[in-house]
């Protein structure tokens, strides 16, 4: 399964893959590739996304069903999704809306392997935080069983952690503690700027920095 450009000479600008529905009703046999097809000279620009479920409609995977994904940049479930990865895949960000504990009897959202690692990790909530004292959120209902080798994971490669509240507002974290029992705890950090905040700094500055070569 193929998200990228397979003509020859093309380009796409970003991947979108998504699945909602019954996992019962859909058969992966091979990969879920965000990338190109073959070598058919194409590029492929952009962040490519997979995503599980939608704000709409989840995504329940089929019993025993696992997939493998490669060349995706962002993984991004939905609070009434449940998906496992079969392979040890690394990517930029993975992104879960977090739901209900138990789902089809299933006590986690996202199942994946030891070996799996991703740079960020952020947390949909639908509660706020507050900055001034610690906040824990327990893994164990979004990894299951796999909720302390995450947790070790995320040490181990220094994985970072922000969360999204009640306000739709994402904020880094600090003060970090991992617990044995797959709970993590942090204190609120700083407000992540929207990417439109970005391109208006960014295009502050290229002004800021146009005029000063002018008056030179």
């Amino acid at each position: 399964m193929y998200g990228g450009y397979s003509g020859e000479g093309g380009s796409a600008n970003g991947t979108n893959i998504t699945l909602i529905g019954d996992g019962n009703n859909i058969n992966i046999a091979g990969v879920i590739s965000g990338g190109n097809r073959g070598t058919d000279d194409c590029s492929l620009l952009g962040t490519k996304t997979l995503n599980i479920g939608t704000s709409e409609q989840g995504f329940v995977a089929a019993d025993s069903q696992a997939f493998t994904i490669q060349d995706i940049d962002v993984v991004k479930v939905s609070k009434d999704s449940q998906v496992a990865f079969a392979n040890d895949f690394s990517i930029d960000k993975l992104i879960i809306e977090l739901g209900e504990a138990a789902m089809s009897g299933n006590q986690f959202q996202v199942s994946i392997t030891d070996g799996a690692t991703f740079n960020t990790l952020t947390l949909v909530s639908s509660t706020d935080f507050s900055s001034d004292e610690s906040n824990t959120l327990d893994l164990n209902s979004v990894f299951g069983d796999n909720a302390s080798y995450v947790l070790a994971s995320m040490q181990e490669h220094n994985t970072n952690l922000t969360v999204v509240d009640s306000s739709n507002q994402e904020w880094t974290t600090k003060n970090l503690s991992y617990g044995d029992d797959g709970t993590v705890s942090f204190n609120l950090g700083s407000q992540v700027p929207e990417p439109s905040v970005y391109a208006a700094v960014f295009g502050a500055l290229a002004l800021a920095f146009a005029l000063s070569r002018k008056r030179k």
